[in-house]
């Protein structure tokens, strides 16, 4: 069970838990974990559906239990299109809430370092489970990024870091996620001290600086 950050209330409920813990106890820093949409194809709650139906008058569910009348109203280059406006969408209300969260942080009058786990590869990420955490780091959504790199090729391992290093801003720090659940830890080491040609970033956000 996933909580849909397509639903308002979902969202109101998390930023109160988040604001919470800010606000009350003295915590250097908010971690957002599973801050995306689940690897199956869901998004279909009631609240999700209205909302999206409003705004591009068609009900996603029908692209499920509908294909088929869909297709005959927009075409298979409509209907492809309309996928991806629903996928687009879903990410785009991930992304509201990473905002909203920060927004909130911001306005405690003291700093707070936002980090969040991503997905190893910034650039599928979006479009496999809604979580464009690319555009959160040069939005200035987060101040820290922990790709899960949990590949056990660390061919893979190594490309997905210098792919996100590439492209990362220098304020946000990035602290790679190795697997050592599905490897032997020699293969986790590897991963771990391997020279790599990403460059190595600095921690220069403000929020990380005054707390280190």
């Amino acid at each position: 069970v996933f909580l849909a950050a397509g639903n308002p209330d979902v969202r109101e409920h998390i930023r109160a838990v988040v604001q919470e813990i800010a606000a009350t106890y003295p915590v250097d820093g908010i971690h957002l974990d599973y801050i995306r949409c689940p690897l199956v194809d869901s998004g279909y709650d009631k609240a999700s559906l209205a909302a999206f139906t409003a705004e591009h008058g068609v009900d996603p569910w029908k692209l499920r239990h509908g294909r088929k009348g869909l297709e005959a109203r927009f075409g298979a280059e409509g209907l492809a299109a309309l996928e991806q406006t629903w996928r687009d969408w879903r990410a785009e209300q991930v992304t509201h809430l990473v905002r909203e969260i920060r927004n909130d942080l911001d306005t405690i009058g003291r700093p707070v370092v936002l980090s969040a786990a991503v997905f190893g590869n910034c650039k599928t990420a979006p479009r496999d489970v809604g979580q464009d955490w690319m555009v959160w780091c040069r939005s200035g959504l987060l101040d820290m990024v922990v790709p899960m790199f949990y590949s056990k090729d660390t061919d893979v391992v190594m490309n997905q870091l210098t792919l996100a290093q590439r492209d990362l801003p220098l304020n946000v720090v990035l602290y790679a996620g190795i697997a050592v659940y599905n490897q032997p830890l020699r293969s986790a080491a590897e991963k771990a001290v391997i020279p790599t040609a990403a460059p190595i970033r600095s921690a220069s956000s403000s929020r990380v600086r005054k707390l280190s």
